[in-house]
């Protein structure tokens, strides 16, 4: 039995699967819990984020078989056409071939998404380039901009600002240059990853579904939602942007796209090789002490400190 399979029987509950002509699953995706919006021609673009290999070489079939498929390679329908094919995806088992039916090798996208953790900083925490881009990104987006939540009598405690890219791995914003997508004119600090283009208004709930890739918007698709997770709640919105807002201070696309793409990757890999962690530390526990008991605690650890360290530096 293959690790992918193996790691499959634990995420049985996504009610879309797609195998290889093995049976073995390729990906565990929650197409996400297939909440009745994925159409074929996103799967086509999710496909080319997590195979390495042109689209041109492999095509889906429906699995015939009831249940778990045993034998795709022979049990399947007529291939399903993706590009420009914008019906929505029926639940249920498909398998991965050539166009023409044969047996095909699908070579994986191994790389996964950078930890970050759901920690938030109080006010009190606070220095004085985040409290700016915390205030920049109220007064611009007003409310969630994905649920339309809006603040509670003019308090803000159920809302917080997302940065789209970490602050906890300003190292590789650096390295990575992303401070050349920056056409922001007003950000504090020397990086841009502090600039009001990195960040958004977004309910407490949905900032850290979007910080562990639970969550994602595609501006290529309209600023569609992707919520990789069984809510129909949070999928196939619009994200909302200020019409009266210039670009230059609008969320940055760039920045979008590659936190949809890592989303994408991630789950369409069934989450396989990502740390979990546990936010919900009891009162009376050494959260220091739980955190550091592993080696993904120690990540999480240096991710956190990383995020607080690098608030100062950005």
């Amino acid at each position: 039995m293959s690790e992918l399979l193996a790691s499959t029987q634990l995420s049985y509950n996504f009610n879309t699967q797609i195998l290889s002509h093995e049976a073995f699953v390729i990906n565990v995706l929650a197409v996400p819990g297939q909440n009745g919006a994925l159409t074929w021609s996103e799967m086509a673009e999710w496909m080319e984020i997590t195979f390495q290999t042109p689209m041109s070489g492999h095509a889906p079939f429906s699995c015939l078989e009831p249940g778990f498929p045993v034998r795709p390679l022979v049990q399947h329908g007529p291939v399903i056409i993706m590009q420009g094919n914008d019906n929505i995806i029926t639940p249920g088992f498909y398998v991965i071939l050539s166009p023409q039916g044969n047996e095909v090798k699908i070579p994986i996208n191994q790389e996964n998404p950078i930890p970050r953790t759901a920690s938030r900083a109080t006010s009190s925490e606070m220095d004085d380039q985040t409290k700016t881009f915390r205030n920049r990104v109220r007064t611009r987006d007003g409310r969630c901009v994905i649920t339309r939540t809006g603040p509670i009598g003019g308090d803000f405690i159920c809302l917080s600002a997302a940065h789209i890219y970490p602050i906890a791995h300003l190292d590789m914003w650096k390295s990575e240059s992303w401070q050349r997508q920056i056409t922001d004119d007003k950000y504090d600090g020397e990086s841009g990853i502090n600039s009001v283009q990195n960040g958004m208004l977004l309910r407490s709930d949905v900032h850290d579904l979007f910080d562990t890739f639970y969550i994602a918007v595609n501006p290529d698709r309209g600023y569609k939602t992707y919520c990789f997770l069984n809510d129909p709640t949070l999928d196939n919105l619009i994200m909302l942007r200020d019409p009266n807002t210039v670009d230059k201070y609008q969320p940055c696309r760039a920045l979008l796209k590659h936190h949809f793409k890592m989303c994408v990757l991630l789950n369409m890999k069934g989450r396989t090789g990502y740390p979990v962690w546990d936010e919900d530390i009891p009162p009376g526990c050494d959260d220091m002490t739980e955190v550091s008991r592993s080696e993904e605690g120690k990540l999480r650890l240096e991710t956190i400190l990383a995020s607080k360290l690098n608030s100062s530096l950005a």
